[in-house]
């Protein structure tokens, strides 16, 4: 694409001349938001992201990118949380299995976690919601336990320290989810 040509001014006359033949696509006002954060825009991004998603509420991309920018650029955890909450309640993702929305829901986890400590956070997140079933229990640990600063990859541990982990959460995750109230389907 042009924007990954490094032509900004090129793609953003292109990305506005596919939105005056279709201002309801939320895909080019995705795009163009990308554009503005490319070119540190984020006050643009944040706007043309908002298009997007009124557009089409289920633009997950969208949504995911812009609580991802709130965490990043802004170092702001709450509007981060804020918005991939809104999004997956929009999207209706947030009361039923949508297995599209699984980086949205990772975007949710990371804003929790820079949020509040991860034991709270992993709390948080499974009070509010039952955990899709396209998730493993061990990932939405990993995830939602992460200490991390980033959502970059953190130094691996020996397998057994992992395994063990994995296990420990599993546990620890399975009998939270037993507390739980049943949900409708």
């Amino acid at each position: 694409t042009l924007e990954q040509a490094g032509d900004a001014r090129r793609a953003r006359v292109s990305l506005r001349r596919g939105l005056e033949a279709f201002p309801r696509n939320a895909e080019l006002w995705r795009r163009l938001a990308e554009l503005a954060k490319l070119q540190g825009d984020y006050a643009g991004a944040r706007a043309y992201y908002g298009r997007a998603v009124d557009c089409s509420p289920r633009c997950f991309a969208a949504w995911d990118a812009w609580a991802r920018m709130e965490l990043h650029a802004y170092r702001n955890a709450r509007a981060a949380a804020k918005v991939a909450e809104r999004g997956l309640r929009a999207s209706g993702a947030w009361r039923r299995d949508v297995p599209e929305s699984a980086r949205l829901w990772h975007a949710y986890g990371l804003a929790l976690t820079k949020r509040w400590a991860p034991s709270h956070a992993t709390k948080r997140a499974l009070s509010s919601r039952r955990r899709p079933s396209f998730f493993s229990t061990a990932h939405d640990a990993d995830v939602l336990g992460s200490n991390d600063t980033n959502d970059e990859p953190h130094e691996r541990k020996p397998r057994s320290k992992r395994l063990a982990d994995s296990r420990r959460a599993k546990k620890q995750l399975e009998a939270r989810l037993e507390e739980l109230p049943p949900t409708r389907a």
